[in-house]
């Protein structure tokens, strides 16, 4: 309390008051919000339980990111962005292009199928995103989000397209995250939602058809498939809960041994036959989460497979050896694993059965730019070893490491699954050793817990869902809906159990089963990828073709330590790119020109080994919850490769380039890169590039995801700062093991697969020899 001053006493006592009436309004807020979710609890509700209200804001702000454009005023002027003039294209007098630019989203039911992708989340997940809706149409509240008083319901649609356009490059979190939960689920059902015969109406417009059949399917997998018709109770040796690149090693090597194996997947089974190639379709068959899982804050995506093969079935076909550098390290953290002979037998027993090497490598257009961009730079770059056998986009060139135009368009849809049968996931190798010697496999099953007491392992207890896989569009039925009148109780009785459900599950797995160990959950690395995206002019076709051929490893040990990035490119269909997008700069208003050109676009994907890990922890229902924040340090190897990602697309010849950020517009080069020598710096790109560097971390502003998960179950020497020991066994408990990507040291630094089956491959055998010994010694 100031004595001196007359006015500095009035000045705190101002200061004081004004702090009561801030502290004041945010109660009265918060009751008037708690009361009118009460009030409206009543309301009739639609689809996915929203009520009214909730649905009305939904299809607003459905309409607002993406509108009719047909009489906008800036169609009609000529076009100073690079892309090409609206108005030339509605001259065009092609119908397909004409509706595509008059159509907003609720006239195909964006705002429904958003609705049905949403239900795919967790309880607490869907509540949310009801506040959301709820909050941003109560008067006075929704100015936390949007800075107006009035509900967005009642804003002209220029109010609304400027609000949720502020909203995305905010200083404040709270605003952008709304606008993460909010933008990438609009573009991407926007171009997702397919009428009855499997078509999305803007398909046709963009240059977009992916082939409805394909004659050279091959004959099933054979698997033995176990059908669970009731409650029931199986007895084995091992039971292994996960099916991909664990999972499916694991069942080979335990069950070519002779012992009785049993694997249970809580995805459904997906043969060749069941791939559609439409995103919706088989992204809700073979996805968790329909491929919209996210972090916490929503700061990253995370895709990861579930479905018999797991990431195996659905992955970009990357096979990559452990780098020799990764193997040091890990050797030092964890004596007696890595560095031992049997781990490089391992590596070669995996490459030779996924028939892992370049002989089939075909390097489609988007790869080309990324060859030629770091070829000019200067830059490191390398053909990427991938695990197939007869791919179709090789047969169909003259030869392997070509560069010619891919042709076929039966190839590129990796991330959907290989109709052909060409990629050799699990599904196609290891679980079909594993069956052939006895195995059985029982899909849709959710392992709810381990049974374990007095430190030993006594089988695990799930619950069986009927086969939930789509032909039409809509999403599958979540966990958290299949009651007990929709499952089957299923018990495996078994002395060994091993977690093989990824580094998303088999954390959730262990803490639902009451496992006892500070360190389960932690050390959560995800790789986390950014986007560099650039147009050209000419068509390049992304979605032909092997999606991953090529990679740069210019940026791959920025500090010495091998923590870094690798440049790829990604699989590329639109709803996923229109997704990717919707970080973009001023992307309300350029929506449909960018995916007009979206045969021109090529994408870079700048991968992170991550130095600094999260945390996956588990919700109400037992669900598996991303914590993750992306440190400065990691973000700063990052931002220098997305600098060289750009440096590469205009020195490959892009028209127009950027980051997916927003607030940050794309560049347009003013210079022509050429064959032979290094470039002059573009005066252009350099500012760009500089005004890019100024803008610090936020959360929410640019697009980052994650395709590989690692760490939540590490291996170490110490219970104290590791979950499994050199042989993969869960500390304290016998007989219970895990083999995945979960048990990595730390961050890799490259596609995990090949190293995922090598480490499993190396755990499995040494569960053989433990359970040899113990027959020997009941015996």
């Amino acid at each position: 309390w100031p004595s001196s001053s007359f006015c500095g006493r009035v000045s705190l006592i101002s200061d004081m008051v004004s702090t009561l009436f801030v502290l004041g309004s945010v109660l009265v807020g918060y009751l008037i919000y708690k009361f009118f979710f009460k009030v409206n609890a009543t309301e009739s509700t639609s689809l996915g339980g929203l009520s009214e209200s909730q649905l009305a804001t939904l299809r607003s702000i459905c309409d607002a990111f993406i509108s009719d454009e047909s009489r906008s005023s800036h169609l009609h002027a000529s076009s100073s962005s690079g892309h090409s003039s609206p108005l030339q294209r509605l001259s065009d007098a092609n119908p397909a292009r004409k509706a595509f630019f008059a159509r907003k989203a609720t006239d195909i039911g964006v705002h429904d199928h958003l609705i049905k992708t949403v239900l795919l989340q967790p309880p607490e997940k869907i509540g949310e995103f009801k506040q959301l809706l709820s909050l941003l149409n109560t008067y006075g509240l929704t100015y936390l989000l949007t800075g107006q008083i009035k509900p967005f319901t009642q804003l002209t649609l220029a109010e609304q397209q400027k609000i949720l356009s502020d909203m995305g490059s905010s200083n404040m979190g709270l605003r952008r995250k709304a606008y993460k939960g909010l933008a990438p689920l609009v573009y991407r059902s926007f171009f997702a939602v397919l009428d009855k015969v499997g078509n999305n109406a803007n398909w046709e417009a963009i240059g977009y058809a992916p082939p409805s059949q394909y004659k050279d399917m091959p004959p099933p997998p054979a698997l033995k498939i176990e059908e669970v018709k009731g409650d029931k109770a199986i007895k084995c040796d091992v039971v292994i809960v996960g099916s991909g690149a664990g999972g499916g090693v694991a069942a080979a090597v335990l069950a070519q041994a002779g012992h009785k194996v049993v694997v249970l997947e809580k995805g459904p089974f997906c043969t060749e036959a069941d791939f559609t190639w439409r995103e919706p379709i088989d992204f809700g068959n073979m996805y968790e989460r329909g491929g919209l899982m996210v972090s916490e804050s929503l700061e990253i995506a995370v895709l990861a497979g579930s479905t018999v093969g797991g990431g195996t079935t659905i992955n970009w076909a990357a096979s990559f050896r452990t780098p020799q550098a990764i193997i040091d390290q890990w050797s030092q953290a964890v004596p007696g694993f890595f560095d031992q002979p049997d781990y490089k037998e391992a590596l070669d027993a995996v490459c030779a059965r996924l028939n892992v090497g370049i002989n089939e490598n075909v390097v489609n257009a988007q790869n080309e730019v990324l060859r030629k961009g770091c070829e000019r730079e200067g830059y490191d770059f390398d053909h990427i070893p991938r695990n197939v056998r007869g791919c179709s986009a090789a047969v169909d060139s003259e030869s392997a490491c070509s560069d010619k135009k891919v042709t076929n368009d039966d190839c590129g849809y990796c991330s959907l699954g290989c109709r052909r049968g060409a990629k050799q996931g699990t599904m196609r190798t290891w679980l079909q050793d594993a069956c052939a010697n006895g195995a059985v496999i029982v899909p849709n099953c959710f392992v709810e817990k381990i049974i374990h007491a007095d430190g030993k392992v006594q089988g695990v207890i799930g619950r069986v869902s009927p086969p939930t896989t789509e032909t039409i569009s809509g999403p599958t039925v979540p966990e958290h809906l299949r009651g007990s009148n929709y499952c089957f109780h299923l018990t495996v009785h078994a002395k060994t159990v091993i977690c093989s459900a990824g580094a998303l599950h088999s954390p959730a797995l262990l803490l639902r089963s009451h496992i006892q160990n500070t360190q389960i959950g932690k050390n959560l690395y995800l790789h986390p990828v950014a986007i560099v995206a650039g147009t050209f002019d000419k068509k390049i076709e992304a979605w032909k073709g092997p999606p991953m051929s090529i990679i740069s490893r210019e940026f791959n040990n920025l500090d010495g330590s091998h923590y870094g990035c690798i440049i790829e490119t990604p699989s590329t269909h639109p709803a996923l790119m229109s997704s990717g997008l919707a970080c973009s700069p001023h992307i309300m208003s350029t929506i449909k020109h960018r995916m007009l050109e979206s045969d021109k676009l090529v994408n870079f994907v700048c991968i992170c080994r991550d130095k600094d890990g999260g945390e996956i922890r588990i919700d109400s229902t037992g669900l598996p919850v991303v914590h993750y924040a992306l440190s400065d340090y990691d973000w700063g190897h990052l931002r220098a490769s997305l600098v060289g990602a750009v440096r590469i697309m205009v020195a490959a010849g892009s028209q127009e380039v950027g980051v997916a950020m927003t607030g940050l517009p794309h560049v347009k080069p003013t210079m022509k890169h050429t064959k032979g020598s290094k470039q002059e710096p573009d005066e252009a790109v350099e500012k760009y590039i500089e005004k890019f560097l100024a803008i610090p971390y936020q959360p929410n502003r640019q697009f980052l995801a994650s395709a590989h998960q690692m760490g939540t179950c590490r291996m170490g020497t110490d219970s104290h700062n590791s979950v499994v020991n050199t042989r993969g066994q869960v500390w304290g408990i016998e007989g219970l093991y895990v083999a995945d990507t979960s048990v990595f040291p730390s961050a890799l630094g490259v596609n995990p697969m090949v190293t995922a089956e090598s480490v499993s491959y190396k755990i499995a055998k040494g569960i053989c020899a433990t359970l040899k010994t113990e027959i020997e010694y009941e015996k």
